[in-house]
This record gives structure tokens, C-alpha cells and sequence, in this order.
């Protein structure tokens, strides 16, 4: 009986933080615009180094970890666009020589953030990774865990 009510009470707290953190979350992830994209570049432009995030974020209804994501996301120094073979060969040269070391490598690759060098590199050159259609037998397993994990969340939902 006493198991029952500790469950009940951890659920209902549960609820109520998720309810919480819904409402706070909301009024947070309003999407960026354009004016508000322009105003983040003028403000780190004007800013002193380093970066005091949490005095950019008072400009905005936005955390300082938002702040920090989208600049790094429309920083204006970062190219965007298709990867030039002089980019890839500089690249392929920089994990021979350093490993996925991306911090390290972004130091040498100016143009491209963090990000962009590791997704590119893990989709694109890394010779690792098998690309080809999945086999029979590994589509089976996919099928097979899907599987267990939809028994698994079902279980959960009817769980009193």
C-alpha cells in the first residue's frame, strides 16, 4: 500500500514539473527573427571579450545558452554552403593528422564551425562508416527492437 502512494506522489510530482518546465520552455522557444538575428550579430560584434553571455541575453526573452546556439548557428564568419575539394582535402590532411580532434581542427578551419566539421567528416569522408543498404539479417534486428521497445512504452503507458 505504501509503495502505491509513494508512486502516486512521485508521478504527480513528475507531472507537475513537466507541466512547469512546458510553460517556461514555451515562452523561450519562440523561433529567432530576423531582427532579432541582426541585433545578436550587432551586440557580439560590440561586446567585450570575452563574451559575457548572460548581458546579450538580457536584450532578448531568450536563455543564455539560446544566445550562445543561434550566434553559433548564423554566425556571419562560418560558410554554409556546399564544401569546396581544397576544404575536404585540408580536412582529410587535419583528422590524419589530429584524429576527430574537432576542437582542434576547427582551429586550422577557419570557415566552418565545430559542427559542421564533424557532421561533414562522419557523413561524408569517414571511410569507417559503412554506407551500404542494411542486410536482411540487420533489418530483421532493427524490426525486432522496434519491436521491444513499442512493448516496452506500452507497458509503460498502462502502468498504474
Amino acid at each position: 500500500m505504501n509503495n502505491n502512494k509513494e508512486i502516486s506522489e512521485y508521478t504527480d510530482a513528475k507531472a507537475q514539473n513537466n507541466e512547469i518546465n512546458l510553460q517556461t520552455d514555451t515562452t523561450l522557444t519562440k523561433k529567432w527573427s530576423s531582427k532579432e538575428d541582426l541585433l545578436l550579430i550587432k551586440l557580439i560584434k560590440s561586446s567585450s571579450k570575452p563574451i559575457i553571455w548572460k548581458q546579450i541575453a538580457e536584450n532578448f526573452n531568450k536563455t543564455t545558452k539560446q544566445c550562445y546556439a543561434r550566434y553559433k548557428k548564423i554566425n556571419p564568419k562560418f560558410n554554409k554552403g556546399k564544401w569546396s575539394s581544397d576544404e575536404e582535402n585540408q580536412l582529410q590532411k587535419l583528422v590524419d593528422k589530429y584524429g576527430k580532434k574537432w576542437s582542434v581542427i576547427t582551429k586550422f578551419l577557419k570557415t566552418r564551425s565545430n559542427k559542421q566539421i564533424r557532421d561533414h567528416y562522419n557523413n561524408c569522408m569517414d571511410k569507417s562508416v559503412n554506407k551500404n543498404i542494411f542486410s536482411e539479417e540487420e533489418l530483421n534486428k532493427i524490426k525486432s527492437l522496434y519491436m521491444i521497445r513499442s512493448l516496452y512504452n506500452l507497458i509503460l503507458d498502462t502502468w498504474p
